[in-house]
């Protein structure tokens, strides 16, 4: 074929699909010599009728046409003169078609809607090129997607494109003032009634609206890659609820994807005229909420389906799963380790939430023996009895003590427990380096470094301590720097900041008014300033 059937065969077979979708009218003249354009489209706001108070716009176009045999792909490159790019930057954009097509019949239309806003990105830099290469998408064979393509680029037309090349960034760190109306804009048929759904599936403008004027000026092109809402739809398993919401994303090709708990997703995607379901699972999150992810999977397993709000349907033998191998008496004998931890954490009066995706197999072999030394009192040889035991394990880290039970035997508790009732010997050098012995409770042993990490510090007995131990010189002044070190700790401590801080006021109020070789009023009120 020549150049100019091919051109003919183009514009026919363009003009021939446009003019069945409704909606639009085609003026591309054969042989047209206009520079740059070869015609126009004339958008109606009514499907049926041409008349002139339904005209919606006149949009520009630009055809090519090009000898191909099959296959054709989705996207092809073609190259577009410079000088015409202008023209079209000049006159609010255009829609540029390329029409790949053979003897057969065979053909693939594609286009770009080459706004303002995409023409000033496509020459920057590229000024001085002859030709600028573009892609084209594959034109829709949807009658409505097709009509939407039209009535977007009839939106993107309106908008008037500002000197400078504003970008989202420009947006988020306010650069431009008085625009402060952030839109992006769906115009059409096919997705009226679900706006996202186009988003999802095709490019949209980002724009921006100024208060004052209500210009509207074109800011990117994006493609939005999901889109999440929170539902406040109860989960349940056979009545027993265990989520109050969840987290529905919805992904292109109408794929949607719930999320709860800290685990779980379930993905959801329509193939033919079935909907296929499928369930993954990667336990996560802290002590507390693997718990109760572990018991709804562990109910899931047992009653094969969920229920969103009342409706039921979510059901495991129709799911793919990603774990074929799964064990429910895997996660039972799991969640009974979960739950002893949780009461060994209260035994030891540790409040810091637990961050269990920062706990090692080596953590959970230690909670073991936890389990069993301090929970379940087993007795024990510790290798050095007389040791206090500061443990660390993921994010908290707490004190425990070995106390003899006989000569063999000994039992591992809390530090702070009431059981730990030996007090330590002190020795005391005064000013003429005379030694004193003198006794403190073993809350009193704890230096500045343990208040900035200890977790099961038992404010309370530590309070009752102070107030019982104020009987010499000696324990006051070693009271002073011991209000010193707990100070010191609370403001280099990170987490769990609240209890202590009361307990520190309630100290030194006692203090201030009971102990008067020391200024604790003065301390008290630099620290409550603090």
């Amino acid at each position: 074929m020549n150049k100019e059937r091919i051109e003919l065969s183009a514009r026919s077979t363009l003009e021939g699909f446009l003019n069945r979708i409704g909606y639009i009218t085609t003026d591309i003249p054969s042989n047209d010599k206009t520079p740059s354009w070869d015609g126009h489209i004339r958008l109606y706001n009514s499907k049926d009728s041409s008349a002139k108070k339904f005209l919606a716009k006149n949009i520009p176009v630009q055809l090519k046409g090009h000898y191909a045999n099959p296959p054709y792909s989705n996207l092809i490159s073609f190259s577009i003169e410079t000088d015409d790019l202008r023209n079209y930057l000049n006159h609010n954009g255009v829609i540029f078609f390329v029409v790949y097509l053979n003897e057969n019949d065979d053909y693939k239309i594609y286009y770009n809607t080459l706004s303002t806003l995409k023409i000033r990105r496509l020459l920057k830099g590229k000024e001085n090129q002859d030709t600028i290469s573009v892609h084209l998408d594959e034109f829709p064979n949807d009658k409505d997607e097709a009509v939407d393509v039209f009535y977007n680029f009839a939106n993107d037309m309106k908008m008037q494109l500002p000197e400078k090349d504003f970008t989202l960034e420009d947006v988020f760190n306010n650069r431009i003032p008085g625009f402060d109306s952030f839109n992006i804009t769906y115009s059409g048929i096919k997705y009226k009634d679900d706006p996202i759904g186009y988003f999802l599936n095709h490019p949209a403008t980002v724009s921006l609206k100024h208060t004052v004027t209500g210009i509207t000026i074109p800011l990117d092109t994006i493609f939005l890659a999901s889109f999440g809402s929170n539902l406040n739809k109860p989960i349940s398993v056979n009545g027993k609820k265990f989520y109050d919401n969840f987290e529905l994303i919805r992904y292109k090709d109408d794929i949607f994807d719930m999320k709860f708990g800290k685990s779980f997703s379930y993905k959801l995607q329509k193939i033919g005229n079935t909907v296929k379901g499928n369930f993954h699972y990667d336990l996560q999150g802290n002590l507390q909420e693997r718990i109760h992810d572990t018991k709804f999977l562990i109910a899931y397993l047992e009653n094969k389906e969920f229920e969103v709000d009342k409706h039921k349907g979510f059901n495991l033998k129709d799911s793919d799963i990603n774990d074929k191998n799964i064990n429910i008496e895997y996660f039972k004998n799991n969640l009974n380790l979960l739950e002893k931890i949780e009461e060994l954490l209260k035994k030891l009066k540790i409040t810091t939430t637990l961050d269990y995706d920062k706990v090692t197999e080596k953590d959970e072999e230690t909670f073991v023996n936890l389990i069993n030394t301090v929970l379940l009192e087993m007795p024990c040889s510790p290798t050095n009895p007389d040791k206090l035991y500061k443990i660390s394990i993921a994010n908290i880290t707490f004190l425990l003590i070995a106390k003899r039970i006989d000569e063999n035997n000994y039992k591992i508790i809390n530090f702070f427990s009431e059981e730990n009732t030996a007090d330590c010997a002190f020795a005391y050098r005064d000013e003429n380096k005379t030694q004193t012995m003198f006794r403190i409770p073993p809350s009193f042993v704890l230096r500045r470094n343990d208040f900035t990490t200890l977790d099961n510090i038992d404010y309370d007995l530590l309070y009752n301590d102070i107030v019982k131990n104020q009987s010499s010189d000696e324990l006051k002044e070693y009271t002073f720097y011991l209000m010193d070190d707990i100070i010191s700790g609370y403001k280099e401590r990170t987490n769990n900041k609240a209890q202590m801080k009361d307990f520190i006021i309630k100290a030194l109020q006692y203090l201030s008014q009971n102990v008067k070789e020391y200024d604790y009023e003065n301390i008290k009120n630099d620290f409550c300033s603090y």
